[in-house]
């Protein structure tokens, strides 16, 4: 063996220190791939048996599933669309409510933000918003009765939306009592009249699932 005329040591110092890079902020994953079809809003990784959540207006199209340990990336057409947290869960599902293409609110709530948005200028906007889902659910119609501004901006959804989306409406309200909930009847008939005669009613008469067992 020929003797260098320096150290490992003092080789490393003079050329090889200022090329190290900081070690990541996170600890290496082995990446996975996969390339299933969106359906019903959902891809289905079959190695955990899990879905998640996909935005609806990429249903039907194959997308690139990237997961690790850790997180699951999904990709359409060439740009990431959707992260989630890996989860385990067998037959479980990960969903992101932006993802859908309903809109799910308590009727309250729904009206509050009707009324916030005239205040800040924003109504068309939303009631725009509202006219392109799919589906709407009104959850907890009939808790209190209409104020005179509610029963417009209520009539104004539904006439955005009866012909083009479809609507749940949840009620511990029979629907002869929803003429006295909406309070004026020229208002009411042409709301009922949207809704009720092109629709399906299911009673239910189990118990609450919220009482204690």
């Amino acid at each position: 063996m020929h003797r260098k005329p320096w150290c490992r040591e003092e080789r490393f110092l003079a050329a090889e220190k200022t090329l190290l890079a900081a070690l990541p902020q996170t600890g290496f994953e082995v990446k996975y791939y996969s390339e299933p079809t969106v359906a019903n809003n959902h891809i289905y990784l079959g190695k955990d048996k899990h879905y998640y959540s996909v935005p609806f207006a990429y249903v039907g199209i194959k997308v690139k599933v990237i997961y690790t340990r850790s997180m699951v990336y999904i990709y359409a057409r060439g740009k990431q669309v959707a992260v989630h947290i890996r989860s385990y869960v067998m037959a479980g599902y990960n969903t992101d409510k932006e993802h859908l293409s309903s809109h799910h609110r308590h009727l309250q709530k729904l009206l509050l933000k009707t009324k916030m948005s005239r205040i800040d200028g924003t109504i068309y906007k939303f009631f725009k918003k509202l006219s392109k889902a799919e589906l709407l659910i009104f959850d907890d119609f009939g808790l209190t009765h209409l104020e005179q501004q509610q029963r417009m901006d209520f009539m104004e959804i539904i006439e955005d939306t009866h012909a083009s989306a479809a609507t749940i409406i949840a009620s511990q309200l029979p629907v002869a009592n929803w003429y006295d909930v909406i309070g004026e009847e020229t208002i009411a008939d042409a709301i009922l009249d949207r809704m009720v005669h092109t629709s399906y009613g299911i009673e239910l008469k189990a118990e609450s699932l919220r009482k204690k067992r």
